[in-house]
């Protein structure tokens, strides 16, 4: 994550050198290489995570689209009870 947040913030040749040091594994990525390059081999090195890992890493790439209202998880209901200005999210209702 720590390398997704630096791309985010536009340090992409940081996260670069951290790829070719072979700190994520071998890499394939060339120096100057592009962020959107960049970003792609990170969000690769997920690929062997558990299911709930998977889940959870579609909705912080925002690759969610298709899931209609599944998107976005349930509140609990404590939470809910605990604060009157929130509202159930749609579709969990």
């Amino acid at each position: 994550m720590a390398a997704e947040a630096n791309i985010a913030l536009g340090n992409v040749q940081k996260v670069t050198e951290w790829c070719m040091s072979g700190i994520f594994g071998s890499s394939t990525i060339e120096p100057g290489a592009t962020g959107d390059a960049v970003a792609n081999f990170v969000k690769g090195l997920w690929t062997g995570w558990d299911d709930g890992m998977k889940i959870i890493n579609q909705v912080r790439w925002g690759n969610t689209e298709s899931w209609g209202h599944r998107a976005l998880l349930p509140i609990p209901i404590q939470v809910l009870s605990a604060n009157e200005n929130l509202t159930q999210n749609p579709g969990w209702n």
